[in-house]
């Protein structure tokens, strides 16, 4: 499982984790349009304060969608940042 739904309703709330990471997920749904936006957080560990993933506008159907694509971002930015350390350390 890529997530774990911790607070359905609005926002709905989801913690998933990748490649050693604790993932955050936070779905609003707009009042006026219906769709949902995503929030999307990672950390290394419990010690290291949790880091915004830059997020695109983006608007979905449903909150699954937004926690979907949240966990998707989530996973494409983890991977770009442990690459750049791989490469300042090689």
């Amino acid at each position: 499982m890529k997530y774990e739904l911790v607070k359905p309703g609005d926002p709905t709330e989801a913690l998933g984790a990748y490649s050693g990471y604790r993932i955050r997920l936070v779905a609003r749904r707009d009042g006026e349009t219906g769709l949902y936006s995503i929030g999307v957080f990672y950390r290394g560990s419990e010690s290291m304060p949790e880091q915004a993933v830059p997020v695109v506008a983006a608007a979905t159907n449903s909150p699954v969608e937004a926690l979907d694509l949240g966990y998707t971002l989530a996973v494409d930015w983890i991977d770009r940042m442990d690459g750049i350390e791989v490469e300042r350390e090689g």
